[in-house]
């Protein structure tokens, strides 16, 4: 958990930490399993994604049990470019 007032600082360790959930201001030991002021969904199992060996990256819940239907259709591709993508690494880096 993170204490701060501070925004940027929950959004920097996000980018840097290997976590699925960074919890703000909130008691952590109540805080992950989820709360009615902070929109996680409740759970005692908390998963932790690929970085943990999970496969899944955020509290078990009803949601993971029920069997989705998705229909897709064609639509026009979006595709962006390499560019797009790594303009800023490329900057760095080089390409």
């Amino acid at each position: 958990g993170l204490h701060s007032q501070n925004d940027r600082r929950a959004h920097e360790l996000a980018m840097e930490m290997q976590a699925c959930r960074i919890i703000v201001n909130q008691a952590h030991c109540f805080a992950t399993g989820g709360s009615f002021d902070n929109g996680l969904p409740f759970s005692l199992s908390m998963g932790c994604g690929s970085w943990g060996g999970n496969s899944i990256d955020d509290n078990l819940n009803w949601t993971h049990f029920v069997n989705r239907v998705r229909i897709a259709r064609q639509i026009p591709p979006v595709e962006p470019s390499l560019d797009d993508i790594f303009a800023d690494y490329f900057a760095a880096t080089g390409q």
